[in-house]
């Protein structure tokens, strides 16, 4: 019987070696694969331009509107546009109301605020749920405290969130 030593090395070895090959080409540039960053599905702040406000919205509704988007414009220096939602579906937008996506049971004014793509969505049980999610994205994601109605009555601190 032969020695199987010699034959199993050289498998192994060139095993190695297009173990090496295949290494290499998929770092070049150019390569069949897309290379992945971490972090490069994240939605930037300073990426949204639009609020969207339910068709049907009530005066406590616009008036948290106008709120988050004053307070955009002051800590981004972008001046969100605010539209009605005609089903048009304009992306790196804020959807006050829900996206469509049943994500979690919703009551007692409570809300939930999610990401989807490009568009974040605060939706709410009820007018009153989605007023407070406004108001709890400006407080954790701009910083904002409101000690009393008016500009003489709000603070912008350090966001807790960003």
């Amino acid at each position: 019987m032969h020695d199987m030593r010699p034959k199993y090395l050289c498998c192994v070895l060139c095993c190695v070696g297009l173990l090496l090959v295949v290494a290499a080409s998929a770092k070049r540039p150019g390569g069949w694969r897309v290379e992945h960053l971490p972090g490069s599905a994240r939605l930037s702040v300073e990426s949204i331009r639009t609020l969207v406000l339910p068709t049907d919205a009530g005066p406590a509704l616009s008036a948290a509107a106008e709120d988050l988007r004053q307070l955009f414009a002051m800590c981004y220096g972008i001046s969100l546009t605010i539209l009605e939602d005609d089903g048009s579906r304009p992306k790196h937008a804020i959807y006050l109301d829900d996206s469509g996506v049943v994500h979690a049971r919703i009551s007692n004014d409570g809300f939930f605020i999610h990401r989807q793509r490009t568009c974040v969505y605060i939706a709410g049980d009820g007018e009153s749920g989605v007023v407070n999610g406004v108001y709890a994205m400006c407080a954790k994601l701009l910083g904002a405290r409101w000690y009393w109605a008016g500009e003489l009555g709000l603070e912008l601190v350090e966001p807790a969130a960003t």
